[in-house]
């Protein structure tokens, strides 16, 4: 802890220069909008009502921060711990940044949490910049790691669940943070680290957009999903309505739910909107759901309270590929939940897989023509990536499809060269990049689906910002 002052904990949001290579279409991937990385400032509004704690955050995307000025942020800033969220795609930035701040401070801790370290705790922990890893549910964990801390109490830390940590010669894991069922039990997230201004998505009408969380977790089965089959918990109708209005006071109306599925609980997501029309709140927002959890009251109930888009992961126009999937869906499922959508006056976007195991560029092609048959108002294409920790992952190493866990040998020695592979002996991967590629500009260049584009546009900056999105897809 700095002498005389508070202790001081530096949030970073890493540059974003050594992604691994996505599944997502790259042109789309390449011009990704500024999101609030909410984990952190779920993590640093659990500090709030420590009087001898200050927290900082830094944004590196949203700052246009390269390696060189955040080594001079850190510098001036001269923490006691450096955080940061980790994905797999993004751990090697995340570690560059971990070796930047050492090397801007070479007193400073480093402790890791998210998606990755969850799935890989202690093989983070082992990586040489690594402190301190905080895995499971974060925010009681980090808490008490930051309450030892502050406080010189070390041998503290070596006890709290949810925690790892180096302490002299010793390495010590402990089990995950505990699920919390109440999440209404959680403060608001630490929105006031950042510079609201800075967030936006190319399809929020021109306004600032903001991110937030309602719920975590998804009971469902989908074999491609790291959080298939885990606990639904979530916060009440009251809980979100106070984090919008908070919110909107900051200057925010456009707003995307994160929720992976918003709409498990079909009767809470109807209280929400039935609370936001009572309250007369005047926003926009966009949610993720299933197809098969939506009724026309639901979908007439988002739509007064302001809902203005719905993202659908439609996956595969075949039912044999959706079945493979574990998608527990159907493709009539699929056709009524669209056109009911859209006679609700609600947007949609659908996000479809290619590249399964045994599909076929006929089955790829008839994909893309189901997608324009339902009348999906935009539409992603992702190719079929096993990822770490997935049952998809499990099933195609049990049938020989992949030779070995090659995440895992990432995991524990992460090299800049690392690249995702497909894994489908149908195909090269440059193939897939390919008809990947070529089914998005047959969707987006079709002349009836232009013209309706054209005749949404309400303003000179709208089409600007859809121009910018149709260049990088149609180039």
């Amino acid at each position: 802890m700095n002498n005389g002052s508070k202790f001081k904990v530096l949030f970073i949001i890493q540059p974003d220069t050594r992604r691994i290579w996505a599944a997502v279409a790259e042109k789309l991937d390449a011009g990704r909008e500024f999101r609030a990385t909410l984990g952190l400032l779920c993590v640093a509004a659990m500090l709030k009502d420590f009087e001898d704690v200050e927290c900082q955050l830094i944004d590196c995307s949203a700052r246009n921060f390269g390696y060189p000025e955040l080594h001079e942020s850190i510098k001036s800033c001269n923490p006691d711990l450096v955080c940061m969220s980790a994905l797999t795609f993004s751990l090697l930035d995340v570690r560059k940044s971990a070796h930047v701040a050492k090397e801007a401070c070479p007193n400073t801790k480093i402790c890791l949490g998210g998606v990755h370290v969850n799935l890989f705790p202690a093989e983070t922990l082992n990586l040489k910049e690594v402190d301190y890893i905080v895995h499971g549910e974060g925010e009681k964990p980090f808490r008490e790691m930051v309450r030892a801390l502050k406080d010189g109490n070390i041998e503290a830390i070596k006890s709290v669940e949810g925690v790892g940590c180096k302490v002299g010669s010793e390495t010590i894991l402990n089990g995950p943070g505990e699920i919390i069922r109440d999440m209404d039990s959680f403060p608001i997230p630490a929105y006031d680290l950042l510079d609201l201004t800075k967030y936006s998505h190319v399809l929020s009408e021109g306004k600032r957009s903001m991110s937030i969380q309602t719920s975590r977790g998804c009971p469902y089965a989908c074999t491609f999903c790291d959080i298939r089959k885990t606990a639904f918990r979530f916060k009440s109708p009251e809980k979100v309505v106070e984090e919008i209005m908070y919110l909107m006071k900051t200057g925010n109306t456009d707003f995307f739910i994160v929720d992976d599925t918003i709409s498990v609980h079909k009767n809470r997501l109807n209280d929400i909107c039935e609370l936001i029309i009572k309250k007369g709140i005047k926003i926009t927002f966009k949610i993720s759901a299933r197809v098969d959890n939506l009724d026309e009251e639901s979908l007439n109930l988002l739509k007064r309270a302001g809902c203005n888009r719905i993202n659908f992961g439609v996956e595969s126009g075949s039912q044999r590929l959706l079945d493979y999937l574990e998608k527990d869906v159907t493709l009539q499922q699929i056709k009524e939940t669209f056109r009911m959508t859209r006679e609700a006056g609600i947007q949609t976007f659908a996000y479809l897989i290619i590249g399964i195991p045994t599909e076929t560029t006929s089955e790829m092609e008839k994909s893309v023509e189901f997608v324009s048959e339902i009348r999906a108002d935009y539409f992603n294409i992702s190719i079929c990536t096993p990822y770490p920790k997935t049952a998809l992952t499990d099933r195609m190493i049990a049938d020989n499809l992949i030779p070995s866990d090659y995440w895992q040998k990432f995991a524990e020695d992460p090299k800049e060269d690392f690249r995702v592979q497909f894994w489908n002996n149908a195909f090269k991967d440059d193939e897939l990049r390919g008809l990947q590629q070529n089914l998005m500009k047959k969707f987006y260049r079709r002349p009836a689906y232009l013209l309706r584009e054209l005749s949404k546009i309400r303003s000179g900056s709208e089409f600007l910002r859809k121009a910018k999105v149709g260049l990088r897809i149609l180039r």
